[in-house]
Order: C-alpha cells, then structure tokens, then sequence
C-alpha cells in the first residue's frame, strides 16, 4: 500500500457526510431548534426511493473517489412505519433491525427523509442516508420509552461495544460488517448533552440523562466496517509502520474529541481504539522508533 493513498485517503475520509458545526440560536424554541438542527443534519441525503414495502436507499457518495474504493456502500429497505423493521446490507449479509418505536407512526417522505411524529407519541423519528451511512434520528419528548433496537443477526454473527458509543456487528470469523453509533444527543436547548449506548444479546438500548431538558434529538447512526465511526475535523493522521493508519483527535461536530481509530485500507477495515488521555485538536502526533505515536498540543 501506497502512503500517498493512505493519505489521500483519509483526507477524503474526513467529515464526508454531513457534519454540524453549529447550533441554531438559543431564541428559538425548541421545536425550532431541533428543526433547524435536523435539517442541518440531512442537507446532503442521499435519494429514497419508494418501494412497494416502504423505501429504499444506497447510501455512497455522489462522485467517485478514494473514499469509495474502501469497500461497498451501505444499502437499506425501510418499510412504510417507524416500528417495521429495517434491513441493512453491507458486506453482502442482511441484517434486520428494528427500532423500539412507542407509536407504529406512518412515515413522510420530506426532502429526502423519512418522518414520523405525532403529538401524543413520545418518542418521533427522522431517518435519511448520507454518503457514508443511514442516520435515524431520536426525537425524544419524554424518557418514559426505552430508547434502541433490536438486531436480527445471521448465524455466527455477534453484537458488542467496541468502545462507548461505538457497537460493533462481527461475522463468524471475527470480521466487522456493521457498525452503530449513539453518541451525539442534544437537549431543549440546542446544547450537546452525554448519553450512552448499551448492548445486551442482540439488542442496543440508548440512554439519556433523566434530568436533561426535553425534548432531546439523539443521532445514532448505522455505517459499514469501512467507514470511520467519525468523521473529524482538525484531527491527525499518522502512516504506521504496518501500512495501516491512526487517526487521532479532532473535532468532530460541534466539540473536541479524544478518540483515535485505526484504518486497514488493505482490508478495508476501521477499528476504534479508544481514548486520548484528553481531548484534542490541532495538535500534532509523532510515530517513535519504537512504534508508539506521541500525540502532543492543540486545544482541547
């Protein structure tokens, strides 16, 4: 493997789907503000199209490029309600999921996202594709709920947290097919609040703060194993000796992040590693003799 691919790369890697960079102003109320946020997500949906089940969608980028040559792009089926269950095919094994949905609301087709809310239904849904992955949006006005889904998972297929907020879907031999991440929410007010993601068997439950200020929008979002689990900004990446590389840092968002994941190009492959000892952006990041990364300065 080249390095000027592997740089190339991860250059095109970066905030290749939709990234918000910032809140709507603290004036508006909060159905304004998840509104605006929402639409701020799902500017660059990809197209659905409408089935005799319900929808159908690829999410892959519009043009060509590095990106796409990591592997093949995530196709989903979406039946025509918010609790039908969604099919997902990334690495050429359907696998089902279903979300734990209160209401069973029909979807509308708005601007290339699926929409199901109701006033006296607790929990509403926004789902679109990007370029990378099918995002499906909690609007969440009360914790009553339990907030998640369940997993369908073919034979030998198994379902763990690789690193909080990340779940992993491995095949038999220990391949990742699919990832799930649940770690961006924010509350009444537009700001980012923690929440976190559980995996119990086959099922994925999402977990918000109970005294947060509702309504809550959560974003978990489904990817294949080739996609970053972020998408970063202001971030470094590092060519190991080994052709893979690290990426480490950044922003990612609307904050600083302090996780770092290794990408295989070889393999087409991501995995997510862990923690920073904190936060950072725009620092630097050195490979050592002796095949550690010394990650220094930036902000955060």
């Amino acid at each position: 493997m080249r390095p000027a691919f592997s740089l190339a790369l991860l250059a095109t890697l970066s905030c290749a789907t939709a990234c918000a960079e910032r809140v709507p102003g603290e004036e508006q109320q909060p159905a304004q503000l998840h509104d605006a946020l929402t639409a701020e997500l799902a500017h660059a949906a990809r197209p659905l199209h409408p089935t005799e089940a319900g929808f159908r969608v690829d999410a892959r980028a519009a043009q060509p490029g590095p990106f796409r040559a990591l592997g093949a792009p995530l196709t989903a089926r979406i039946g025509a309600r918010d609790d039908a269950p969604i099919t997902l095919d990334a690495a050429g094994q359907p696998i089902t999921v279903t979300r734990k949905s209160p209401c069973g609301l029909a979807y509308e087709l708005r601007h290339q996202a699926l929409h199901a809310d109701a006033p006296h239904c607790p929990v509403g849904a926004v789902t679109f594709a990007t370029s990378t992955g099918l995002e499906d949006l909690f609007v969440v006005k009360s914790l009553d709920h339990q907030l998640g889904y369940d997993l369908a998972l073919p034979d030998g297929f198994s379902l763990a947290l690789e690193v909080p907020g990340v779940a992993v879907v491995r095949d038999a031999d220990g391949r990742a097919a699919l990832r799930v991440t649940a770690d961006r929410a924010w509350d009444a007010s537009g700001e980012p609040i923690r929440i976190a993601l559980r995996v119990s068997g086959s099922a994925l439950t999402v977990h918000a703060p109970e005294d947060a200020a509702l309504p809550l929008l959560i974003d978990p979002t489904f990817l294949p194993a080739h996609v970053p689990a972020k998408l970063r900004k202001r971030h470094t990446t590092t060519l190991l000796g080994d052709g893979t590389l690290l990426v480490a840092g950044g922003t990612v968002g609307m904050g600083i992040d302090g996780t770092f994941e290794r990408y295989d190009p070889e393999r087409g492959t991501v995995t997510s590693l862990g923690a920073l000892t904190k936060p950072r952006a725009g620092h630097t990041a050195t490979l050592l003799r002796d095949g550690r990364v010394l990650v220094v300065g930036g902000s955060g």
